[in-house]
C-alpha cells in the first residue's frame, strides 16, 4: 500500500510542477516543522497562475532537512526547484514568497529570504497571512477576560 501512495504522490507532484512550469511566474510558501519522529521537515506550497490566469496554490512537498539553518533551507529549496526531474522549474520565474516571521527565514543578513535574493534579485517576500492570523488570534485570546476566565462556560 505504501508504494502505491508514494507513486501517486510522485505523479501528482510532476503534474503540479508541469502546470507551474507553464506559468509566467510562481511563488513559494515555506514553513518548517519537526514531526513526532524528530525529523525536521520543510513544507513547500506553490502559488502560480494557471492557464486561465487564475491564482492557484498547491501544497507541493514536505522536504526532509538535516537542520533548520538558513543555508540548509535555502540550498534545499533551490536544489528542489531547479533539479526536480523530469520537471525543472526556472528559478528566474520565482517572483516571491511567504514565510513565518522567524529570524532564520527573514533575518536581514543571513536569513533564507536574503539568501534567495542573492540568487533571484527580484524575489519579493511577504509575511504568511496564516501565521499572522494565528498570532492575532493568540493575542486577542490573551487580551480577553472572558476567554481567560473560561470557568464561566
Amino acid at each position: 500500500m505504501g508504494e502505491i501512495v508514494e507513486v501517486i504522490g510522485i505523479i501528482l507532484e510532476e503534474e503540479i510542477l508541469s502546470e507551474v512550469n507553464k506559468s509566467p511566474l510562481y511563488s513559494i510558501i515555506l514553513d518548517e516543522a519537526t514531526d513526532i519522529t524528530v525529523t525536521k521537515q520543510l513544507g513547500v506550497s506553490i502559488p502560480y497562475l494557471d492557464n486561465n490566469a487564475v491564482v492557484r496554490t498547491r501544497n507541493l512537498k514536505l522536504l526532509e532537512i538535516i537542520n533548520g539553518t538558513a543555508d540548509v533551507i535555502t540550498e534545499t529549496v533551490i536544489l528542489y526547484l531547479t533539479s526536480k526531474t523530469p520537471v525543472t522549474l526556472d528559478i528566474r520565474k520565482l517572483a516571491g514568497g511567504a514565510t513565518d516571521g522567524a529570524s532564520v527565514m527573514v533575518g536581514c543578513e543571513h536569513g533564507v529570504v536574503t539568501r534567495i535574493k542573492q540568487v533571484v534579485p527580484t524575489f519579493i517576500t511577504t509575511p504568511c497571512s496564516a501565521h499572522r492570523l494565528s498570532l492575532a488570534t493568540c493575542d486577542a485570546s490573551d487580551a480577553s477576560t472572558m476567554i481567560q476566565d473560561s470557568s464561566e462556560f
